[in-house]
């Protein structure tokens, strides 16, 4: 795979796409490929130090619809790193059995950061944090959600983590 998709990536593509008037999904597709022979002076590339094997990776509904770029190759594992570090608890802890508050808060901060940081499902989430069903997942994402509206902690704690990792949240 090519290299990260960077967010200057993105703003040229968003200005690209406005230029060709891609105003509905069929036509940014018709935009996106109107450019794809070969470049010239009349035709430039429209995306300048790029390479095509990040194309599908690129999550268009994000860009168009304005939500916060989030590193492409971001992994539940880095995400479980990142958490586990945070807390200052093991690996391990966070995806046992065990369900102790000082445990099940960070593990409830992994389920979240997974599901709006990485392109996985909720069950594969569930596998790879503890071999959990997607509705455990569903439910602790859920808490997260609750809790950053209501505890300054969480939502600031949420927010470091997710930059730490590269990315933000809403």
């Amino acid at each position: 795979m090519g290299r990260p998709l960077e967010r200057s990536d993105c703003d040229e593509l968003e200005h690209y796409i406005r230029q060709q008037n891609a105003i509905c999904s069929r036509n940014l597709l018709e935009a996106l490929n109107a450019n794809h022979g070969i470049p010239s002076n009349d035709n430039p590339p429209p995306f300048r130090n790029t390479e095509p094997d990040w194309w599908p990776s690129m999550w268009f509904g994000d860009l168009v619809s304005g939500r916060p770029f989030t590193p492409i190759g971001l992994t539940i594992a880095s995400v479980l790193d990142a958490v586990s570090s945070h807390y200052g608890i093991p690996k391990l802890e966070i995806i046992s059995q065990r369900r102790t508050l000082s445990i099940v808060r960070p593990r409830q901060v992994c389920y979240y950061l997974a599901k709006h940081m990485t392109a996985k499902s909720l069950p594969e989430i569930g596998r790879r944090l503890g071999d959990r069903d997607h509705t455990s997942i569903l439910s602790g994402i859920r808490k997260i959600e609750h809790l950053r509206s209501t505890d300054s902690k969480i939502d600031s704690d949420v927010r470091a983590i997710a930059s730490s990792l590269g990315g933000s949240l809403a």
